[in-house]
């Protein structure tokens, strides 16, 4: 019986794994994050940045909106994305991914395109001392195509050069290289935005609006989804912090520190948007990271599709930053990440659909509880069989209880 018992708790679990993977709960809000309203100096290069300044919330805050049209654009394509840099900032203002469909029902069946219109990702603002440099509202130079695309703006003195390139191997990451030329020597801090949230591209937006959120990873993966925070809300996320990403249902935009073996993200501002029809559908995001002397700063940005293929190779853990399982959580991932690597690898080796090898699946199952349910159904015919005489028994010792015993 325990084992059978077992086993049943062990097949319950497998059951729940498959929904989870398309059915994602939001968790509890951590007591790590905090509101924060307040205003100060940055901090100077060398100092404490394992939390965003306070001067930091203060510089984050929505784009103007400016005529992009009057811009120059440059196209970055890989193999399974292009991305569209625009010299208004420097900043991503379209990534189209054409092997993924939308189901989204104005542009059913056209190629996924993430970047709403009103929005740009990966704009810059720099806070040295009281001053903030707001490179998102300054016009850029722009030259390169192909592997790399190089930018160059100047604003209050100073040079930015950005250059963003692919990663070979890795598909869907773009490596981001910059350095900030007239600081003399002082350092500063600079604030990279993902922007708001992506542009609906499924037919049930509602229910991707629930997934929205950021996920982070200081010491394990953690998550806040738009709808907790209020609108007008700012709240930040202390650091030091390895990623930071922008997420929906099934795509996610994470920013991480160009040092794998160590986090290098100071933290992140959020700022909390009017909400449609009593749904968050915004949120804005903005993570600092601080600028050397010598003005230099790296990063990487994956913008793609939350699958374990193309998350998995980048390590981190970034396979959870969409986590399932609700309060079971600590029970149910490591058995969706074992399942996941199987059907996968069933996938890969044996060229099987996924629909086939969730029935094979299946059927293995099945064969490995046969035992259990031969022997099950065998005590169940016995009992059946002996059924008519113990109600006779129990007929004709009803008046006596003693004997029946």
């Amino acid at each position: 019986m325990e084992r059978r018992f077992l086993v049943a708790v062990g097949l319950m679990i497998a059951v729940l794994v498959v929904p989870s993977f398309f059915i994602k709960r939001a968790p509890p809000r951590r007591p790590a994050v905090a509101d924060s309203a307040q205003t100060a100096n940055a901090p100077a290069a060398g100092s404490d940045t394992s939390h965003p300044a306070p001067s930091a919330a203060a510089a984050a805050g929505p784009m103007p909106s400016m005529p992009a049209a009057a811009f120059d654009t440059s196209w970055l394509t890989e193999p399974v994305a292009s991305y569209r840099f625009s010299t208004l900032g420097a900043t991503l203002d379209r990534a189209v991914f054409p092997a993924l469909k939308s189901f989204n029902p104005p542009d059913r069946k056209a190629p996924v395109q993430l970047v709403r219109a009103d929005d740009r990702m990966l704009a810059q603002r720099l806070v040295t001392g009281s001053d903030t440099i707001a490179f998102d509202n300054v016009g850029f130079t722009s030259r390169g195509s192909g592997p790399a695309v190089e930018m160059t703006g100047q604003s209050h003195g100073l040079t930015e050069s950005v250059t963003y390139a692919e990663v070979a191997g890795h598909p869907y990451l773009l490596d981001v290289r910059g350095e900030i030329s007239g600081l003399q020597g002082r350092g500063a801090l600079l604030l990279v935005g993902l922007g708001d949230g992506f542009r609906n591209v499924e037919a049930d937006s509602l229910d991707n609006y629930r997934s929205y959120g950021v996920a982070y990873r200081r010491t394990s993966p953690d998550n806040i989804n738009f709808r907790d925070l209020n609108p007008g809300i700012t709240r930040t996320i202390d650091g030091p912090l390895d990623w930071v990403a922008v997420k929906s249902k099934y795509f996610i935009g994470a920013l991480l520190g160009g040092d794998s073996t160590r986090p290098q993200l100071g933290g992140a501002i959020l700022l909390g948007m009017p909400k449609e029809s009593n749904t968050a559908t915004r949120m804005q995001t903005w993570v600092t990271m601080a600028v050397g002397p010598d003005g230099r700063f790296h990063y990487q940005f994956y913008l793609g599709p939350q699958t374990h293929q193309s998350l998995r190779p980048l390590g981190r853990e970034l396979t959870k930053a969409s986590s399932y399982g609700w309060i079971f959580k600590p029970l149910v991932m490591p058995v969706a990440v074992f399942f996941t690597r199987l059907l996968i690898w069933m996938h890969e080796h044996l060229h099987l659909s996924y629909g086939l090898a969730l029935v094979i699946f299946g059927v293995m199952v099945r064969l490995v509880l046969w035992p259990l349910n031969q022997r099950a159904m065998k005590s169940q015919v016995a009992m059946m069989a002996i059924q008519p005489v113990i109600k006779d028994l129990q007929t004709r010792y009803k008046n006596d209880p003693a004997k029946l015993q």
